[in-house]
């Protein structure tokens, strides 16, 4: 991998094969546990509502960099909000939110260490 990076995926289903480079791991627990930059793309369900919330957060490795291209509801923004406050995280780019888009003067907008795209980066 460039740069000595280490790429770690979580698939839902346990028969699925990695793709070359790629280590598969058990839990999002497993990948939170190291994970300097976290890329969420997965479907929004009853499972994964919320999946990045304050437990997770605070599992997480500190300096965390959050990266959602999927569905805004998958991350508790509160508890994001914080997280950013803290320190814990180091940064969140966002390319969905919820509401989307979120109401003019709503803190994304403007919090230092949040990029916010509007739901464009399929392109």
């Amino acid at each position: 991998m460039p740069f000595g990076a280490k790429l770690r995926a979580l698939r839902r289903s346990r028969d699925a094969s990695a793709p070359a480079g790629v280590e598969l791991v058990h839990s999002f627990d497993e990948l939170l546990a190291d994970a300097d930059h976290l890329v969420i793309a997965a479907p929004l369900t009853e499972a994964t509502r919320h999946i990045v919330n304050r437990d997770s957060l605070q599992r997480a490795k500190a300096g965390l960099h959050i990266v959602n291209v999927a569905r805004g509801e998958l991350v508790d923004q509160d508890a994001l909000r914080e997280a950013l406050d803290s320190g814990q995280l180091s940064a969140a780019s966002l390319d969905a939110v919820t509401p989307e888009p979120p109401p003019v003067g709503h803190w994304l907008y403007s919090h230092p260490r949040v990029r916010y795209s509007p739901h464009l980066s399929w392109s």
